[in-house]
């Protein structure tokens, strides 16, 4: 039962429809024991980041999620940002501690630890597709373990030039009708909405010929899980990295900083076994 003292997060962002955090911050919030003291939504909204952020502060929202196009254009509007999220230059992560509102990146890390699952990343050479908040935050985890960035694509070369200049300035820039170089690369990940439902479902960022059976191919769309990205890799015998699993590794982490629950290794098993649960429920995961 909702009173006045439950507590509400929401994912925002221009399109937040098909949006799956609001299925697994719940499914969290259900394991955690909070399932009456928080509850999360979802808002689309086109308003201006600084209202976005003022709504937060007036109606004492206590979280975000933050997605397109808010992960950059925000920053400047938040009353404190962590570190890390600096050097990213993106927030995907925003809570509200007593009107004070404050930014952080879990993106970098829910980007990595699906990868690490597959494959010892130092010195595997990478090709990032995409130049935007959820690329940076990519790009700044894999730096981190010791990946070689060799490719940065994106329609906008001024964008993918900033982010080399500013995280990785041994990589190669490259506009989107060069991206056959990717297949130079060890891991190909897909950091654009090309393939999302309802928007660019039925199309793929990388030509299925490049994709070769030693390749590792990580799709951040999650709406759809199986992207037609994922599906020809799969076809063309490449090892394949869901979005879903981003998308959980980072909501745990949100959900930490959203309810102020530090959550030992017994807890996060149980909520991503119950998020897991909830995404098999929803059809949206293969059971």
């Amino acid at each position: 039962m909702i009173t006045g003292e439950t507590k509400f997060c929401f994912v925002v962002g221009g399109s937040t429809t098909n949006s799956l955090s609001p299925i697994i911050h719940n499914a969290a919030y259900k394991a955690l024991g909070f399932e009456n003291k928080f509850v999360y939504g979802a808002i689309n909204t086109e308003g201006d980041a600084k209202d976005v952020i003022e709504a937060m502060r007036a109606l004492d929202i206590k979280g975000y999620s933050v997605t397109i196009p808010y992960k950059e254009i925000i920053v400047p509007h938040l009353d404190w940002v962590e570190k890390n999220a600096k050097t990213i230059g993106a927030v995907n992560t925003v809570v509200n501690q007593n009107r004070i509102i404050k930014g952080f990146n879990t993106d970098w890390v829910g980007g990595v630890a699906p990868l690490k699952k597959v494959c010892d990343l130092k010195g595997k050479k990478t090709a990032i597709i995409g130049a935007g908040g959820a690329a940076r935050a990519i790009v700044f985890g894999l730096r981190r373990e010791g990946a070689n960035i060799s490719y940065i694509f994106d329609k906008s070369r001024g964008r993918a030039t900033k982010l080399a200049k500013d995280l990785c300035p041994d990589c190669e820039v490259e506009k989107m009708d060069k991206i056959e170089k990717a297949g130079d690369a060890d891991i190909i990940i897909n950091a654009t909405p090309v393939g999302m439902k309802g928007t660019m479902e039925n199309k793929t960022p990388l030509p299925k010929a490049v994709i070769k059976p030693r390749h590792i191919i990580f799709d951040i769309v999650y709406c759809p899980e199986k992207t037609v990205l994922l599906k020809e890799a799969a076809q063309r015998k490449a090892k394949v990295v869901y979005g879903t699993e981003m998308l959980i590794h980072q909501a745990i982490l949100q959900v930490e900083m959203h309810t102020g629950c530090r959550m030992n290794e017994e807890l996060s098993k149980k909520v991503v076994n119950a998020v897991n649960n909830a995404l098999k429920r929803s059809g949206v995961v293969a059971s």
